[in-house]
């Protein structure tokens, strides 16, 4: 229900950008009403491309006077779980914790805040999902230049402003998302600044070109355009909704639309993890730095992974099957690299451990190949018939 002063909306679908989108329609073109009322409780599941962009529209419209209320789902244990009740409610979110399958949304307002919850990312990402080559510098890149230009470009000169990301895995489906969002003064009015706008589409449209920036000084306008490029490059999706307007691009074909009315920008990013990325392509010939790999690769170009440096406690299969798959992501990375797996500093593994790290990691390589390019190293006596025990059995036949 829209009326002259107030918004009320019930919602009993999955709540994504289509939901978001259908409040924003009914804020354009008015300011913000005295009281906007949402009803989830019959909402099933819910996406972070809707929740996240709903975080900022929240801000914006308490900040603006407006009164909100939201009666939640009923089982609202994963909105708490991802964040969103929190951040919604005016509260903290929960700290990323890279031993968890999830990294709730973060919000963040300056560069220490914005590097760790992307490095917070990248390693729940790197645990979680076997990535094809480059996606993983790829995300982030990505996640480091859009969550930037909200510092950048979002507020006046001087004013801080608050931004939210959130990366969500989706094994089964080799894909994951990424949203950005802030609300700030939008796309248009900070490239108004430098350019002529007629319009949000307009705003857009010029957004994603590279080297369109307001300021020169401030960036050179490849965050946007870079990040086309990658999904395009992946076969992915990414839809920017800022003002009255829309972006999308599919496949790499855009398109644009008049929409909702949406406070600042926000972007949301499908990326497949299946799909290899020549990043240099990508990003017009110059790769980017890889942190998460230089992190794990010493002077002799030699993968160390670091076992004690990876978890707390080695004794369940959820952590073995984590620190396998960072180190498939690795050795995917840099692939005529060696690998020496370190066990300095670890006492004791279970044989349920060492089974899902590395048996199931040798079987999957061929025993040949795995210790013609890995080494083992620093095993005490225990952990060594471990782990020569779980290799023999998993790599019998039956």
């Amino acid at each position: 229900m829209y009326d002259d002063d107030e918004i009320s909306l019930r919602f009993d679908r999955p709540f994504g950008r289509e939901s978001f989108t259908r409040i924003t329609k009914g804020l354009w073109g008015r300011p913000p009403p005295s009281a906007l009322s949402l009803d989830l409780g019959d909402v099933s599941y819910a996406y972070a491309t809707g929740v996240v962009p709903l975080i900022s529209l929240i801000r914006h419209l308490a900040a603006n006077g407006t009164e909100v209320d939201i009666v939640y789902p009923f089982d609202d244990s994963y909105w708490k779980i991802a964040g969103w009740r929190q951040l919604l409610e005016g509260e903290a979110a929960p700290p990323p914790d890279t031993r968890k399958a999830y990294v709730p949304v973060q919000a963040y307002s300056d560069n220490a805040e914005l590097n760790d919850s992307v490095n917070a990312a990248i390693e729940v990402l790197s645990r979680q999902m076997t990535c094809s080559p480059g996606v993983m510098d790829s995300v982030a890149w990505t996640l480091n230049e859009l969550a930037d230009n909200v510092l950048i470009h979002a507020g006046e000169p001087g004013e801080t402003v608050e931004g939210f990301m959130q990366v969500v895995c989706h094994p089964k489906q080799e894909k994951i998302d990424l949203v950005v969002s802030d609300y700030g003064r939008g796309v248009r009015a900070s490239l108004s600044q430098s350019h002529s706008v007629p319009d949000d589409e307009n705003a857009l449209a010029m957004a994603i070109k590279a080297g369109v920036t307001r300021d020169r000084d401030a960036g050179q306008g490849n965050g946007l355009a870079g990040s086309v490029r990658i999904v395009s490059a992946a076969g992915g999706e990414l839809t920017i909704m800022s003002g009255n307007a829309e972006l999308r691009v599919v496949n790499g074909d855009m398109s644009t639309h008049v929409s909702g009315q949406v406070p600042g920008t926000s972007i949301s990013l499908v990326l497949p993890t299946s799909v290899e990325i020549d990043v240099s392509l990508a990003l017009w010939g110059t790769p980017p730095t890889s942190e998460f790999e230089m992190s794990h690769v010493d002077e002799s170009n030699e993968i160390v992974f670091r076992v004690a440096d990876e978890a707390t406690g080695f004794g369940n299969r959820q952590t073995g099957r984590q620190l396998r798959t960072k180190l498939q992501n690795l050795m995917r990375q840099f692939q005529e690299a060696r690998v020496k797996v370190d066990f300095a500093g670890v006492a004791l593994v279970s044989a349920s451990f060492a089974d899902e790290f590395i048996a199931k990691l040798v079987v999957e390589m061929g025993h040949f190949s795995f210790f013609a390019r890995v080494s083992i190293a620093n095993t005490n006596r225990l952990i060594s018939q471990t782990l020569d025990n779980v290799i023999k059995q998993r790599s019998q036949p039956g």
